[in-house]
């Protein structure tokens, strides 16, 4: 590599930014589940250091024109994951760490004449080594959204939100910023994707929580506050949803739709189950926030 790649910086960037919130974790934390289903955070982490191993090795592949497999079998990058998913969390920093470095240094090392160079995973097919810190950056930043901590698609490098991706890339980074689906209806418990079981939820893209009426001392009369529907915006919601719960006693404050409106958002209103049916087409094709409240 004869000068020094942005997209190699923003790799190097996200990878830092990681780690700090991997060694802000407990050993109890690695155990927490994550949005790749089956894996804890051990998993993701330990999945994410290897990944730097199988793609130092496809680096090298196009350095020296020896084939040079990202992983020995199918089998082994599974075994591989799940053999380390359990270790102490300091085994898991130094190796994430470690191989990390080695990635950037076997990139380093590449020679502009190489990048164009066909390699390939497993049994996918064949792409240019170029593609290479495409596919790192995206298995380091959308990894760390998965981790369920702080961390989400808000937080992402701006060159990433917009990047031009092949279509099976493009879909991995675009469910990672996608409204999670209401599942399931009914009086005092609303079932969403990902998130659980609650009595109201806050959802956006990327994720949700549950909504805790406290936080803000929302009553349902005068009802919806700016403060309630403020962290819809700025997790990038495109179209607001706000429920009125099953009774449609909950109201909305004049000043939460002025503000919704002042921020360029549609905002619809509507009885829970109107909202949510409608919240869930939208989140088919566009990015949804919503405010739902499962009772009267």
């Amino acid at each position: 590599m004869t000068k020094e790649s942005p997209t190699l910086l923003q790799i190097d960037n996200a990878t830092a930014r990681l780690l700090t919130t991997a060694r802000g974790l407990t050993q109890t934390d690695l155990a927490a589940s994550t949005l790749c289903p089956g894996w804890t955070r051990g998993h993701v982490l330990t999945h994410i250091a290897r990944n730097a191993d199988a793609l130092t090795n496809l680096l090298t592949w196009a350095r020296t024109g020896v084939v040079t497999p990202a992983y020995p079998s199918p089998e082994a990058r599974e075994a591989g994951i799940q053999d380390g998913a359990s270790r102490p969390l300091h085994e898991i920093l130094a190796d994430l760490s470690t191989s990390s470095q080695a990635f950037h240094q076997a990139a380093e090392a590449v020679p502009e004449s190489a990048w164009q160079n066909p390699v390939s995973v497993l049994d996918s097919q064949e792409f240019p080594a170029a593609e290479i810190l495409t596919r790192r950056l995206l298995e380091v930043v959308l990894h760390h959204t998965d981790l369920r901590t702080d961390y989400d698609h808000t937080d992402w490098p701006p060159a990433l939100a917009t990047m031009t991706l092949p279509a099976h890339l493009h879909a991995q980074r675009e469910s990672r910023r996608r409204s999670p689906a209401v599942t399931h209806l009914s009086w005092g418990r609303i079932d969403v994707e990902n998130l659980g079981t609650g009595k109201d939820f806050k959802l956006y893209p990327g994720g949700g929580h549950e909504w805790d009426w406290s936080e803000t001392g929302t009553r349902h009369s005068p009802g919806i506050q700016v403060d309630d529907v403020r962290e819809l915006v700025t997790k990038g919601s495109t179209v607001i949803v706000l429920s009125r719960g099953m009774q449609q006693r909950l109201e909305v404050t004049p000043e939460a739709l002025a503000y919704l409106k002042s921020e360029g958002l549609e905002v619809h209103v509507a009885e829970t189950t109107a909202a949510v049916d409608l919240y869930n087409h939208l989140a088919k094709t566009e990015h949804p926030g919503a405010l739902l409240h499962s009772t009267c």
